[in-house]
């Protein structure tokens, strides 16, 4: 778990803003792994053709599949329009630091052996430059796509903009993600690794995210900027039928549209029966419903089974 010991400077300092360098990496991550956006749908063979060039390519082989991707990919966004922002991003990649960029890769690979192509970006010290290339290439394959994917995180920005202002921010920071909790002066954030950080009056960038949905990610945690890129708030006005609003919870009852609410990635009968409070007999019984319709897949990983929401149950809550 993350714990981020924030303090009132930076609460006052705390700005929302979209990331649209982490759009684009949301989006080659989908393509990459074949898998269909609730929105935008399947990606088609424009968007797999993108990856023949070696500058894309480049920046898949740093973030398809990863746990950890370099920072040195998602600067913390500035102020100014979205597409200034992208602009300011990539020029902020570019300049990433050739030793730093090599330490990030290493954490990206774990020990392992990176590909060729990042191997040879690093042994000539252009990995940023490449990176930067191949990011505003990935950007215009998404096309006419990303204007809508513009508007839907204005509206998003917006809306968090306006949950601060009417309950505070400690409203937004609690209300971004199932795995986030805000205690008042700490945000805790559920990970697979423990760390502890101070923010003593540090910039804190929230930024509301489409393509990467529904991927939690927090970033920069050491330095002077903050960054937690966090699911749009249900794509803004469709908050409420995205998130599984009345409908939802009528149709399919309280505890069954908790469930699939929170299986957007695998877990098991037991860890939801934690998280959810309830038996464990229950929430097999609710499992077995959904499975039935189609709305979860199951895999096995040794002794356990994990369930996670099916395309069609990501489908479903649109």
């Amino acid at each position: 778990m993350i714990v981020a010991d924030l303090d009132a400077a930076t609460l006052a300092r705390m700005t929302i803003r979209p990331s649209p360098v982490h759009e684009v990496i949301g989006w080659l991550r989908l393509v990459a792994a074949g898998d269909r956006h609730p929105v935008y749908g399947r990606p088609g063979a424009s968007d797999r053709a993108a990856f023949r060039d070696p500058d894309v390519a480049l920046v898949v082989d740093l973030v398809a599949g990863r746990a950890y991707q370099p920072d040195l990919l998602t600067p913390v966004v500035g102020s100014g329009s979205v597409d200034t922002a992208f602009g300011e991003q990539l020029d902020a990649v570019a300049a990433a630091d050739p030793a730093r960029s090599a330490t990030e890769v290493a954490w990206t690979y774990g020990g392992r052996c990176a590909s060729t192509r990042v191997r040879s970006a690093l042994d000539r010290g252009d990995l940023g430059r490449t990176a930067a290339r191949g990011l505003a290439a990935a950007r215009r394959v998404i096309g006419d796509r990303w204007e809508s994917v513009i508007g839907r995180l204005e509206r998003s920005t917006h809306e968090a903009a306006a949950t601060a202002a009417r309950e505070g921010v400690g409203a937004v920071l609690g209300g971004m993600h199932r795995d986030v909790r805000w205690t008042g002066g700490e945000l805790r954030i559920a990970k697979p690794y423990d760390e502890s950080v101070h923010y003593r009056d540090r910039e804190l960038v929230l930024s509301p995210s489409v393509l990467t949905w529904p991927r939690l990610t927090v970033q920069v945690v050491h330095e002077n900027r903050g960054c937690v890129v966090f699911p749009a708030a249900a794509f803004g006005e469709d908050r409420g039928r995205r998130c599984g609003g009345n409908g939802i919870v009528e149709l399919l009852g309280g505890s069954r549209a908790a469930l699939l609410r929170d299986l957007d990635v695998p877990r098991t009968t037991t860890e939801l029966s934690v998280r959810h409070s309830l038996a464990m007999a229950t929430v097999s019984q609710h499992l077995g419903t959904l499975a039935a319709a189609g709305l979860l897949v199951s895999s096995r990983r040794g002794r356990h089974v994990d369930y996670r929401r099916s395309a069609r149950g990501d489908l479903f809550l649109t």
